[in-house]
């Protein structure tokens, strides 16, 4: 199954793919399936989970490890949900929760184990700020490497990519 959702997750038009057919890709993946229709109120997201997901893969390069990362990036959002006193929805704790389930999810899929060795950091540090600062850039090549370092700039430019981009810190 793994080979087979690869070559779907980096064919052309994913992104359409990954929305029409959630279902049935929540045959396979039933992890997904409480991010299909989940609201996240919040002004920084257009879309529902599933939707963002969607996005998130399609904004990525069509290259198989940052595909499947950008996938299972936010599949903990769910389970990590919290409403403020405003409404507004908040995830704490959601990256780690998704590396979690990424794992089980990818050892099910058998995934190579180099490449879950890679995506696991990706996810669990997706959200993590990452400034253009000496001592930061320098305190996460030591922490990643500079191949994984540059794979978690695509992951978080691919994420921003698909929030709401006419609202900014």
């Amino acid at each position: 199954v793994y080979a087979e959702l690869t070559g779907m997750l980096v064919g052309a038009g994913v992104q359409d793919v990954l929305i029409r057919y959630s279902e049935v890709l929540g045959t396979v993946l039933p992890e997904i399936l409480p991010c299909c229709g989940f609201d996240q109120y919040t002004r920084y997201h257009l879309y529902d989970v599933w939707g963002h997901t969607a996005a998130a893969v399609g904004a990525v390069r069509p290259e198989p490890l940052l595909r499947w990362v950008m996938l299972l990036h936010d599949i903990g959002k769910p389970e990590r949900f919290i409403p403020d006193e405003m409404g507004v929805g908040h995830f704490k704790g959601h990256a780690a929760l998704s590396a979690a389930m990424a794992e089980r999810i990818l050892r099910r899929m058998t995934m190579p184990a180099r490449m879950i060795k890679d995506a696991l950091p990706l996810i669990r540090w997706h959200d993590a700020k990452v400034t253009a600062d000496p001592v930061s850039i320098r305190r996460w090549m030591a922490m990643l490497g500079e191949e994984q370092l540059l794979r978690l700039l695509e992951v978080k430019r691919a994420d921003n990519l698909a929030q709401n981009r006419a609202v900014s810190d």
